[in-house]
């Protein structure tokens, strides 16, 4: 998911439309702020279980 929205950002920085690429580039950013938490979270889950 991370990798499509990084191309829609190459895309519509070539397009010349920078809102869009600056609103790809947040959506961009949430997503790897999510998939941190997520990769935490798992982590923690494996050490409790151990």
């Amino acid at each position: 998911m991370i990798d499509a929205v990084t191309y829609l950002i190459v895309v519509a920085e070539r397009a010349n439309l920078p809102r869009l690429a600056f609103l790809l580039n947040r959506v961009r950013r949430e997503l790897f702020a999510i998939q941190s938490a997520e990769a935490v979270k798992r982590r923690t889950v494996d050490g409790r279980q151990r």
